[in-house]
């Protein structure tokens, strides 16, 4: 059984309704229920919402939503879908924009034009008139207004197929309009606000993205400002930033370069500017992730507070992370361009070690941990790279030194750095060992097994021999790895969740279509090698996604019920000088073996011993991660 449970980042804010004092606020990461200030409800595609993104809603005759999967309905506690075979060509529907909701009609902003569907009985609606590219849809009372390349068009809803439509303004492309109650129609276009004859009102030479009233006031969007504009005085720039949907209630900033750099800067309410706390993280690029005890923190490339934790919602940090970390009670954190950052987990004790302290390479990039010493790797604004270790709160260096070297893994009792193109492999002293060519985003290792996630599928060596064993998933860009108890291997990147089992054969694939998973993993940079989209816990069973909607967070209940529960000794009996194993026994885990008095005979870090105790009845000691399991097992002298 697998079950997925969602937490997305701070979320981009793309359109509002509101009823009874309720607002519900379609956003990136789902449907929130606003009352008080407060989120009381968060709808995803755990409660039936097709995707992730909620790109429009409507709360005129029910709750009406709009995400990239088409058209749904709010009923009886469950999200129904419409059946799009009504529209002459539901894939205008399914690349819409916007949605409005009037009497017995749903106006849809689609792709390329603008559809009507009678609700009452499931039917499309052809317009009598057909617009320029239109780019806006709004419904003020009972007027359809829609704004294209050209101009602003209004009607009365009930008549939209007729040809009684009347030209508000022609001349310039409408991205917004509002009805002012005394100074009429204002229209937000690409050289200001204008009027219907054409004037400049305000704001001369900007691109209005949204145009919004309040009583009288006039509340504006361009690509760079939130203006405040009283009709008596000049306009007021309120709060800086990029907003990627304006009403009289809320504003929410974004910004949206690429798949990668999805960054949420929060919603706030109008006119006040509170921000809401939507308990999540404000961007989508995370770059580390990390547990402490029933708390999920994960980082990025957000504000000064890059770090947020689940399900508290509370945030920190000091700058853009690059990698976090936890070691022996320690936070660490590798900011870009700020140095190192150690932490208590209460905040009680915090350290940081500055770039100028160790020469200028305050790029921390990654942090691992090896023979009980902690060692970072960082560039210089040029791109060279050293290699560090901390001793109390001071960096030495290593005498490690190359360029752009972005990985830093400890695997057994070697390191493995990875850039440009290839990983070089030395001993814990930093002797060289060997090296793999290999373009690697994210390296792990399970025993003898060396996993690198490169833009181009999985490739798999000998940690021993460095020698090539596999490659698979090719063509997708793998920026996560993880080995779960019962030996699957877990891989985030670019196709979604891949699940190979020992073999290295896809036993099952996740995605945004098939599963309630987000989005797709985070793909490397060209700016910035953000790879740490893969988090596993053994004795929870979960696994944490980090996508570009957020983090999805997979539930293995097979594992979670409880490894503890699932130990078998094998074999048993046991021969004398046979490897006895347990099986279905965690990674790590401590083993102990007793006899029926309770006298420590052997103890060992595995799950393995070999038989060459006297014959007889033993218990075995099995704990990891603070549960423990006693077994039975009968040992042979022959």
């Amino acid at each position: 059984m697998l079950g997925w449970y969602l937490w997305t980042n701070t979320e981009n804010l793309l359109d509002v309704c509101s009823r009874n004092d309720t607002f519900y606020l379609a956003t990136s990461g789902g449907l929130l229920v606003v009352y008080n200030d407060s989120v009381i409800r968060k709808y995803t595609k755990l409660d039936g919402i097709n995707t992730a993104e909620v790109l429009s809603v409507s709360c005129e005759n029910g709750l009406w939503i709009l995400s990239g999967r088409g058209l749904q309905y709010f009923e009886d506690g469950r999200f129904k879908t419409l059946d799009l075979i009504s529209f002459n060509d539901p894939d205008e529907v399914l690349s819409a924009k916007k949605i409005g909701v009037k009497g017995q009609y749903m106006f849809i902003l689609g792709k390329t034009r603008v559809l009507a569907y009678r609700i009452t009985d499931s039917t499309e609606v052809p317009f009598y008139v057909g617009f320029n590219k239109p780019k806006y849809i709004e419904i003020f009372g009972d007027t359809l207004v829609v704004g294209d390349t050209l101009g602003l068009y209004k009607v009365f809803y009930s008549s939209f197929s007729s040809s009684s439509w009347d030209t508000v303004f022609l001349g310039r492309p409408v991205f917004s309009a509002a009805r002012h109650p005394y100074m009429g129609w204002l229209m937000g276009t690409d050289t200001g606000i204008l009027d219907t004859n054409g004037s400049i009102m305000y704001l001369a030479g900007r691109k209005i993205n949204f145009i919004s009233l309040r009583g009288d006031t006039i509340w504006v969007s361009t690509d760079t400002f939130v203006y405040r504009i009283d009709p008596s005085s000049s306009p007021v720039a309120v709060k800086g930033g990029y907003a990627l949907y304006l009403s009289k209630d809320f504003v929410g900033f974004g910004k949206l370069n690429a798949s990668f750099y999805m960054f949420g800067g929060g919603i706030y309410r109008i006119p006040d500017f509170k921000k809401l706390k939507t308990r999540g993280i404000p961007y989508t690029t995370i770059t580390g992730m990390l547990l402490l005890g029933d708390s999920l923190i994960a980082c990025g490339r957000g504000g000064v507070n890059a770090c947020a934790v689940w399900p508290s919602g509370d945030t920190f940090g000091f700058g853009l992370v690059n990698v976090v970390k936890y070691y022996d009670g320690k936070i660490y954190l590798g900011l870009n361009g700020g140095g190192l950052v150690i932490l208590s987990p209460d905040f009680s004790d915090t350290v940081k070690i500055e770039p100028s302290e160790i020469g200028g390479f305050g790029y921390v990039f990654d942090i691992t941990r090896m023979n009980g010493n902690i060692y970072f790797v960082s560039w210089e604004p040029l791109g060279n790279a050293k290699v560090f270790k901390v001793v109390d709160t001071v960096a030495e260096e290593t005498g490690f030194i190359d360029y752009a070297t972005d990985i830093l893994y400890s695997a057994g009792d070697k390191f493995v750095l990875c850039g440009q193109g290839a990983c070089k492999v030395l001993y814990s002293d930093f002797k060289p060992y060997g090296s793999i060519s290999a373009d690697a985003n994210v390296v792990y290792h399970y025993g003898d097994t060396l996993f690198i996630g490169t833009s181009d599928g999985l490739e798999v060596y000998s940690l021993s021999t460095l020698g090539f064993i596999t490659k698979v998933l090719e063509g997708s860009s793998i920026t996560g790895i993880w080995r779960g108890l019962d030996g699957k291997l877990w891989v985030s990147g670019s196709d979604g969740l891949v699940v190979l089992d020992k073999d290295f054969n896809v036993i099952g694939t996740y995605t945004p279509e098939n599963s309630p998973l987000p989005g797709y993993s985070i793909s490397p940079s060209v700016l910035y090698p953000l790879r740490f989209t893969l988090l596993g816990d053994a004795p929870s069973g979960r696994i944490y996604i980090a996508t570009d909607k957020g983090i999805g967070i997979l539930q293995d209940t097979s594992v979670s019920s409880g490894w503890w529960k699932s130990l078998k000794v094998y074999p048993n009996p046991a021969k004398r000088n046979a490897i006895v194993k347990v099986l279905n026994c965690p990674e790590g885990a401590n083993l102990k073996v007793f006899t029926l008095s309770g006298i420590l005979q052997r103890e060992v870090k595995g799950c393995s011993f070999k038989n060459d105790l006297p014959a007889g009845l033993y218990i075995i000691h099995i704990e990891y991660s603070g549960k423990r399991a006693l077994l039975k097992v009968v040992l042979l002298d022959r």
